[in-house]
């Protein structure tokens, strides 16, 4: 901002338009990022005081929690950010949304004023997830899905949980290549995104029968009316995943395990390449043959034969069957416990 001010003309310069757009765009994410991590909070807190309460009650309040997104978290950035719009359309035109004035051809080609009120957190998933809750006869139903979305990251005494898709979040990865062996990454296992995120009239335009498969990783905008009717929203940790290409194996390995216990595998196969893998344990227990991406998206759990975590540790090893490569979002080593859960 500083910078900006000392700018000579700076209504003429679309390099330093460009330089604080992106500026301002990016302090607005990190703002709402951290206001919608705690609307998010709010919100679990809130289901987890269901038995209490009352599923519809909870929900409520969840909802209500989640709703603060609806006003933005730095108001004074965000009105920077549309301020520098007219000028960049003045300058260079730039066509920063597919409204008018800048009426660009799609959301995804850098139309960044669109993309403002795009949620940070799980909202859209738990409102599909509300409505499936709500429309159930059944409370006790009800509370054990509610229960599932509390505890979703929690793996249980003595088990391990790895978020794929997001740095910092996943431990027992194994890099198979040292930078030195691999340094273009090709042959080493990386974090891989979602397909570009379009509007409806944009998606049935450039989408061919060929790509139907791939439809649920393009998503509508927020700010469309009913986008999210007639597909799957998409949890945030299941729009981006660790990959790996060319034929390369994605491995990963835990130490420490309890000798004595029996432990179960469960995986969220989500990607939108949805690539068919087969599942091995230590390189001699066969966990599943080819195996495509699950439509719906949702977790998969395969119990391990007891001989393959015996010695405490266990390497798991995906192998690419059918596809661009491995593709895997989420996954929980769970300790089984006396009841066998």
């Amino acid at each position: 901002e500083q910078i900006a001010k000392r700018v000579p003309n700076f209504e003429q310069n679309w390099r330093a338009q460009m330089y604080l757009f992106r500026a301002r765009f990016d302090a607005n994410v990190q703002a709402e990022a951290r206001a919608q991590k705690l609307h998010e909070a709010e919100a679990y807190a809130a289901l987890s005081r269901a038995p209490d309460v009352g599923v519809k009650t909870a929900i409520q309040q969840a909802r209500a929690a989640l709703a603060k997104a609806d006003k933005p978290a730095a108001p004074e950035i965000r009105s920077g950010i549309e301020a520098l719009g007219p000028m960049l359309l003045k300058s260079i035109g730039y066509q920063l949304s597919v409204e008018a004035p800048y009426l660009a051809k799609n959301p995804e080609r850098s139309a960044m004023l669109d993309w403002l009120d795009q949620p940070l957190n799980d909202r859209p998933w738990l409102e599909q997830r509300f409505q499936a809750i709500l429309a159930l006869d059944d409370d006790a139903e009800q509370l054990a899905r509610i229960d599932t979305i509390v505890n979703w990251e929690n793996p249980g005494p003595g088990g391990f949980y790895d978020n794929l898709g997001a740095v910092g979040e996943f431990s027992h990865v194994v890099y198979q290549r040292s930078w030195e062996e691999d340094p273009s990454g090709n042959h080493t296992a990386r974090v891989a995104f979602p397909n570009y995120k379009a509007d409806a009239k944009t998606i049935s335009a450039q989408t061919s029968q060929a790509e139907a498969t791939n439809m649920i990783f393009k998503e509508e905008v927020a700010r469309l009316d009913g986008a999210h009717l007639g597909r799957q929203e998409l949890r945030y940790s299941w729009q981006s995943q660790i990959t790996t290409l060319y034929g390369t194996p994605l491995k990963m390995r835990y130490e420490g395990l309890d000798p004595n216990a029996r432990y179960r595998l469960k995986v969220t196969y989500a990607g939108r390449f949805r690539p068919t893998m087969t599942l091995t344990a230590n390189d001699e227990f066969g966990i599943h043959g080819p195996v495509p991406q699950p439509d719906p998206i949702w977790p998969v759990s395969y119990y391990l034969p007891q001989n393959a975590t015996r010695s405490g540790t266990l390497t798991v090893e995906w192998n690419l069957v059918d596809g661009r490569g491995c593709m895997v979002a989420e996954v929980w080593l769970i300790k089984i416990d006396d009841s066998g859960h």
